[in-house]
């Protein structure tokens, strides 16, 4: 057997080693999973006065995700795709941006909500989820 034939059936068996046997396992698939996430409520301070311009995030161990800031009714709406999602809890952060204009100086204040799925998902997309109404009292800087 000469060397030209010993290199192309090495090759052949090579080609079709690497491309169709992989064919034969599965396809590779790209994609990242996500789900939707609803999310609303009120910030009040401890007198039950509403606080504008509190930013309002979502948590996840990959990157924060904000939603507006709260209106003058101290009420705000979270509606977002959310990559990785978190699951049936998720950790929401509300932070005092604006210093004294709103009110007062307030401190930064979290809650770890239980979620609960609204939409049934498939494959990639995980469905959609939705919290009960948030309603959070913000205690002011010391």
């Amino acid at each position: 057997m000469t060397l030209r034939k010993i290199f192309s059936t090495v090759s052949k068996f090579l080609l079709v080693s690497v491309f169709g046997l992989s064919s034969c396992i599965g396809a590779v698939e790209y994609g990242s999973p996500y789900a939707e996430y609803e999310l609303k409520g009120r910030v009040t301070d401890e007198d039950s006065n509403p606080i504008p311009g509190i930013k309002v995030s979502l948590e996840h161990p990959s990157s924060i995700y904000e939603a507006d800031t709260t209106d003058v009714s101290g009420e705000f709406e979270f509606n977002r795709v959310v990559i990785f999602p978190p699951g049936d809890k998720m950790k929401v952060f509300f932070q005092d941006e604006d210093g004294p204009e709103n009110g007062g100086e307030f401190a930064l204040d979290s809650l770890e909500l239980d979620v609960y799925q609204i939409e049934d998902g498939s494959h990639w997309y995980k469905g959609a989820f939705k919290s009960d109404d948030v309603e959070i009292r913000l205690k002011k800087k010391e």
